[in-house]
């Protein structure tokens, strides 16, 4: 009997699986809040804006993971 931890997820397309049969991809107004740094680690380096239209509302910062 399967349970629900022996089922995966389905895997999702990639991008440029998606570009090659000319499906584009839109972003989603939650997408818009994300604010990426490049001088950190991933964990580190991405954070959501409190608001898609003012990136001076502030940012939503998730806690650092302690060592």
């Amino acid at each position: 009997m399967l349970t629900s931890q022996d089922v995966s997820p389905p895997q999702l397309p990639s991008y440029e699986t998606l570009q090659a049969a000319q499906q584009w991809v839109r972003l989603t107004p939650e997408a818009g809040r994300l604010f990426w740094t490049l001088e950190a680690p991933l964990t580190e380096a991405v954070s959501a804006m409190r608001s898609e239209y003012n990136p001076r509302s502030g940012i939503l910062r998730t806690r650092r993971r302690t060592r």
